[in-house]
């Protein structure tokens, strides 16, 4: 059986929180034992609390990434993602908001 260098442990400070939601090799813990990592149920958690995205510091570079939760767009706060420049000519949708996400499932 494979070993882990480290035992999972309870989080009591910010800085853990974030090297447990930002860890590299998050794939260990899913793949042997079948549950899920830190950074999935920090997900879950916040599409569950209604939020429509979230920006977070990319392991792997100094740039910010972007996790949308579109099933949490809503009317009341203009939910919307659109492209500044002109899209390419295959696309199909050109808007994201409450109304068209859905259709982004069916491509």
């Amino acid at each position: 059986m494979l070993k882990f260098k480290e035992e999972p442990e309870v989080i009591k400070t910010v800085p853990k929180l974030i090297d447990a939601l930002l860890a590299l090799n998050w794939r260990e813990w899913p793949m042997q034992y079948d549950v899920p990592v830190a950074s999935q149920i920090f997900g879950q958690l916040v599409m569950s609390a209604g939020i429509e995205g979230i920006l977070y510091n990319s392991k792997f570079s100094n740039k910010s990434c972007l996790a949308i939760f579109p099933q949490n767009f809503d009317d009341i706060n203009g939910s919307l993602i659109q492209l500044d420049d002109p899209a390419p000519r295959e696309t199909k949708i050109l808007k994201w908001d409450v109304n068209t996400w859905r259709e982004f499932q069916k491509l």
